[in-house]
């Protein structure tokens, strides 16, 4: 990955084989150099597609917003996940929910097979019923 200079405003920049997507608003610029939320480094061969956003916290008590935007990205109960195309309406929404959501990028939507595949095995098997 690569270092890509700060800017204010959704803007594209080629380094090479990097591609920078920064999305900084305009009043969180002292907060996107503090903790560098706002920027996204992605390898120009291996662009990612997706966002996939769990929600680690509650939104309750918080203000409608906020709990609006959660509601867009299609978390409504804890440790829910959900796969959202990377783009600027997307990081807006998940900078909003920051303190709230856990956020990893990659390539493509897991089937439910992959799913199935990555959960442990339940430890018991049922052998008969009685109904």
């Amino acid at each position: 990955m690569g270092i890509v200079d700060f800017a204010i405003g959704p803007r594209d920049f080629d380094q090479g084989d990097f591609k920078a997507i920064c999305f900084i608003d305009n009043n969180a610029v002292n907060f996107a150099y503090s903790c560098c939320l706002s920027i996204l480094l992605v390898d120009a061969k291996t662009a990612a597609d997706y966002y996939k956003i769990t929600l680690k916290r509650s939104a309750i008590g918080l203000p409608q917003d906020i709990r609006a935007a959660s509601k867009t990205l299609g978390l409504v109960r804890l440790h829910q996940t959900s796969y959202k195309p990377v783009n600027a309406s997307n990081a807006g929404l998940i900078l909003k929910l920051k303190e709230l959501v856990q956020v990893q990028v990659v390539d493509h939507i897991p089937t439910t097979q992959e799913l199935k595949a990555a959960k442990p095995p339940r430890g018991y098997t049922v052998v008969g019923r009685k109904l």
